[in-house]
């Protein structure tokens, strides 16, 4: 049963493929090769070429698969096929490392060309593409190789332990997984960049984000507080007394943590407001000292760092998100280079 799966799985993916080189890589090359281009022929170079490759191989798996499971019985292998496929899977690592500049190439067509706006409005939806468009077909090869992970332990778990595929699907296991762990770590990377580039919208005055391999850990917004001098009556047995300043934004980095002042904006007759957050500082991580205030009569769920000779005291809106950024701070603190004086 697994095995048919395999193929029937392999099958849908085969004809996602192929409806994407079908319905939109030949028009569009056909179009330029009448002289009536949609798209520049360099332009369909960069969105196809690796969808191309990823087709050849495709193909080629299927024919294996399904020669094997129309014969299939119990003692029959499909881990030395699958081992095979593994030989191909550069396709796989070059096909995502090229996916950013795939998607940004197709983006910038739509840009510049209406009748490429209409071509893929009006291929959007095709019961031969799942009803996907020409940005969900592509998320099809990366799905996919997760797929394979899935169907290969299925396969492992429905097969004797005395069978001989064993060994041939436990390396083809092993190599599909390490792809998939590169094809993860390029999500993230890029999903990563995206953040920072956000961030440097969205903060008001903000130095520049992207810089090395520094990537955002986590962001909480806190109350920052202040000694309150009043000047009169008796000195009160429970502490210092502290008043509420304004809201702070911390953004926690790899290296460094940014501290914003946080505006936010009513509107009449709207109870929601937009907030919008405005640089104060950056503070490097090996700069920082970070000490926990216990509860007391007039403070609750605070802390303090302490960088530069400044103190900034901060209460969380809940004892959860104290200790949450204090732990992802601390975290960081040990892992951030020491810089050399």
């Amino acid at each position: 049963a697994v095995a048919r799966e395999i193929l029937s799985t392999e099958i849908t993916y085969n004809r996602s493929l192929t409806s994407l080189h079908e319905l939109y890589h030949i028009p569009l090359k056909n179009a330029v090769a009448a002289g009536r281009s949609i798209v520049r022929s360099s332009s369909l170079t960069l969105i196809f070429t690796d969808t191309d490759i990823l087709l050849s191989v495709a193909r080629l798996f299927l024919d294996d698969l399904r020669a094997r499971v129309d014969s299939w019985s119990a003692y029959q292998c499909l881990g030395d096929v699958f081992l095979g496929f593994t030989t191909q899977l550069q396709a796989y690592i070059n096909f995502t490392n090229n996916y950013a500049t795939t998607i940004a190439t197709i983006e910038r067509c739509q840009e510049e060309s209406p009748a490429f706006r209409a071509f893929l409005k009006q291929l959007c939806g095709q019961p031969e593409t799942q009803m996907l468009d020409l940005f969900g077909l592509l998320l099809l090869p990366g799905q996919r190789i997760q797929n394979y992970i899935h169907l290969l332990n299925s396969l492992k778990v429905h097969t004797p332990a005395d069978h001989p595929d064993h060994p041939n699907l436990d390396a083809s296991l092993e190599r599909i997984q390490q792809v998939d762990n590169l094809m993860a770590e390029v999500r993230t990377r890029s999903q990563r960049e995206r953040r920072l580039e956000k961030l440097q919208q969205t903060i008001v005055g903000v130095p520049i984000l992207q810089e090395g391999n520094r990537h955002l850990i986590m962001e909480e917004t806190f109350a920052h507080l202040k000694h309150a001098h009043y000047g009169f009556g008796p000195k009160d047995d429970a502490g210092p007394i502290y008043q509420h300043v304004h809201d702070i934004g911390m953004f926690l980095f790899t290296d460094s943590l940014i501290i914003t002042a946080i505006n936010n904006r009513h509107f009449p007759f709207e109870r929601a407001t937009t907030s919008t957050h405005h640089y104060l500082a950056a503070i490097a991580l090996d700069s920082i000292a970070i000490l926990d205030m216990p509860n007391s009569k007039f403070l609750r769920h605070c802390f303090a760092l302490v960088a530069g000779g400044e103190r900034w005291v901060c209460r969380a809106p809940s004892a959860q998100v104290k200790f949450a950024f204090m732990s992802a701070l601390q975290k960081a603190l040990q892992a951030a280079p020491v810089l050399q004086s």
